[in-house]
């Protein structure tokens, strides 16, 4: 009986190894990357660790489809060098994801090709060459064990815990007026990316009608195109010197002690803030927060979609990432202003919760802060601010219009509460979108990184004259920064 041929034995004996090494490639290409990147953007993505179960079942789907073909190549049945070729692509790929990242922009990805290219190809000729594939499983399986060790340290060492949906801390003092009765209420909301040409697209007289009373200023322009910036220039009080620490700049800005949240806690002010948590990662002093956390439903398939688009741009070549997102997810992405599509949904929720808890607090004595994401792209939210189960895309001016009826919804709760009358209300845009006028039309402005062109900046607005004629004693408590 003839001979069995050399490796047979031992391809047959070690399936478990071979299966390991052929995971390397896979593992290389589709986990290892994919880890650190769910990491940076863990707060954005709900910190929901079940996005990277598509790219790690595919990572071990595909050495378990391979097997049988490594099986008939060490029969002599398949040629051997499709295996070889198999082996090295991860290394490679992560070769070229750290030169790409040593050079400068997209213009340095054909050098980062080039140089992945040629170490691959001579990996793979030299390996077929001068090394017996059967003696490769050993060595190529221990490196795939190394790497899945690794990026398991690297994943539960990095995660965060998500914050409590709520945090709640004790009130030393009440403020008093000089009648012995509590301040007037405070209530001051940020829309993110409420760009001029967004909100003066969606006035008519029926919005003039609900906000009228308020004062507007005309001239309100944010002096930073990023939210952090923006908002820490407003409650700090001054401009960031570029010679200091940005970040003793953002801490004293929000938690300083000429902070306007420090001011108004000395004063004595019940203060409480509904927050997009990773824009506020800081010790602030508010004695209730309370986190964007609804329910969305359908929202796993939602992030899913969100880090595979990211995935897409971060890890392949512009050319091709271009062919596979849409061009404006495709700018938002560039200037690093793309946003799981849950976001602004969960921004409606928050608010909403905002108005329910409304009757049930104090009519004085407190200051509200909401910061939502709105009409902030991705465009997700029609005007009545209903919206789709999976991310269903709508349009900005929709999404800018449901802005506008939170505007409205909080002014009615307040005045069925008798509270309108004496609260101070500010609406407040912190930047501006991106979005230049062409022929009448909005279009996207293709960016320089959006921290100093005029789109992201464009929070002045004009209104006519006639919003500014109610100058009563009345009206001056209502003003208006929307941009």
């Amino acid at each position: 009986m003839p001979k069995a041929p050399r490796g047979e034995s031992a391809a047959g004996t070690w399936p478990v190894v071979a299966w390991a090494a052929l995971l390397c490639p896979s593992w290389l290409v589709l986990v290892t990357p994919s880890i650190p990147l769910y990491l940076r953007n863990q707060e954005e993505l709900q910190h929901d660790p079940t996005i990277i179960a598509p790219f790690l079942a595919a990572a071990l789907l595909i050495p378990t489809v391979l097997l049988p073909v490594f099986l008939a190549a060490m029969r002599g049945r398949f040629p051997r060098a499709i295996l070889w070729c198999c082996l090295y692509v991860g290394f490679p790929f992560l070769g070229w994801l750290e030169v790409r990242g040593l050079v400068a922009s997209s213009a340095g990805e054909p050098v980062a090709a080039a140089v992945a290219t040629a170490a691959y190809a001579l990996a793979v000729w030299a390996s077929s060459r001068w090394w017996d594939l059967r003696q490769a499983i050993v060595p190529f399986a221990l490196v795939a064990a190394g790497f899945v060790a690794t990026d398991i340290y690297g994943f539960f060492s990095g995660r965060v815990v998500p914050a409590e949906m709520e945090t709640v801390r004790a009130l030393d003092h009440r403020p008093q007026d000089a009648h012995g009765e509590p301040p007037p209420n405070l209530y001051h909301i940020v829309f993110d990316e409420y760009q001029t040409d967004l909100f003066e697209r969606t006035l008519d007289a029926r919005l003039r009608e609900e906000l009228g009373g308020f004062v507007f200023f005309d001239d309100a322009v944010t002096a930073y195109g990023r939210t952090r910036m923006s908002l820490a220039s407003i409650f700090g009080g001054k401009s960031y010197d570029p010679t200091s620490s940005q970040a003793e700049y953002l801490r004293s800005a929000f938690a300083g002690p000429a902070s306007m949240f420090t001011l108004l806690e000395r004063a004595g002010y019940q203060s409480e803030a509904y927050l997009h948590g990773g824009l506020f990662a800081l010790d602030l002093p508010f004695h209730t927060v309370r986190y964007h956390r609804a329910r969305v439903a359908a929202g796993w398939q939602v992030r899913r979609a969100a880090f595979a688009e990211l995935w897409t741009y971060a890890h392949l070549p512009e050319a091709l990432s271009a062919q596979l997102i849409s061009q404006e997810n495709l700018e938002r992405l560039k200037t690093l202003n793309a946003m799981n599509p849950e976001t602004p949904i969960k921004s409606v929720y928050a608010f909403r919760s905002l108005l329910e808890r409304e009757p049930d607090q104090a009519g004085r004595g407190r200051y509200v802060l909401a910061h939502l994401i709105l009409p902030h792209y991705p465009n997700v939210v029609w005007a009545d601010c209903s919206h789709g189960t999976r991310g269903t895309r709508t349009g900005t001016l929709d999404q800018a219009r449901c802005a506008n009826r939170l505007m409205v919804d909080l002014v009615d709760v307040l005045k069925d509460l008798d509270r309108f009358r004496e609260s101070m209300i500010v609406f407040q845009s912190d930047h501006g979108a991106r979005y230049a006028v062409r022929e009448g039309l909005l279009v996207l402005a293709k960016g320089d990184g959006g921290a100093t062109s005029e789109g992201w900046c464009g929070t002045r607005h004009r209104c006519s004259d006639d919003w500014n004629t109610a100058r009563s004693r009345e009206a001056l408590n209502k003003v208006c920064l929307v941009g």
